[in-house]
């Protein structure tokens, strides 16, 4: 796993570098459209499509795996259904419960590693209503036209 959160941390440095990722004023997450949109004060918008590899309960303490959540829709689920596989093959059981017990820094261990075996370009969680939402996102899309 740490092999995984350093791979991460490098696709994380490489994002910041190339469109400021981090130094959003906004983030909205379209659980319909499977999109993650990230808004600057400079008026550039830079969206990409998602998945949702799991929740993280910052009261309680625990990871809920996408792919076992019924509120995320299965279009949404891939990727955590592929960490869950991963995790039979690799005999992970922390991959193949549907909740964990865990501290968040597990929880974006859970999200790197889910990164690297799916493929993904990078990942993010954005808090939502108390939790943490742990998603993946694919090649991003930037719009200058508003700070052009």
């Amino acid at each position: 796993m740490a092999q995984c959160r350093e791979r991460l941390i490098g696709k994380i440095e490489l994002h910041r570098m190339m469109w400021c990722f981090g130094d959003h004023k906004a983030c909205s997450v379209d659980l319909v459209a499977g999109s993650i949109r990230f808004e600057f004060a400079s008026g550039q918008v830079v969206t990409a499509q998602m998945q949702v590899i799991g929740t993280y309960d910052t009261t309680a303490g625990t990871f809920r795996w996408g792919w076992a959540d019924p509120g995320v829709s299965e279009a949404l689920r891939k990727h955590a259904q592929i960490a869950h596989a991963w995790g039979r093959a690799h005999n992970q059981p922390l991959f193949t419960e549907n909740a964990v017990a865990c501290t968040q820094e597990d929880a974006l261990s859970f999200l790197a590693v889910a990164r690297q075996v799916c493929g993904a370009e990078c990942a993010f969680s954005a808090p939502v209503m108390g939790s943490l939402v742990f998603v993946t996102f694919g090649e991003v899309e930037i719009d200058l036209r508003a700070i052009l």
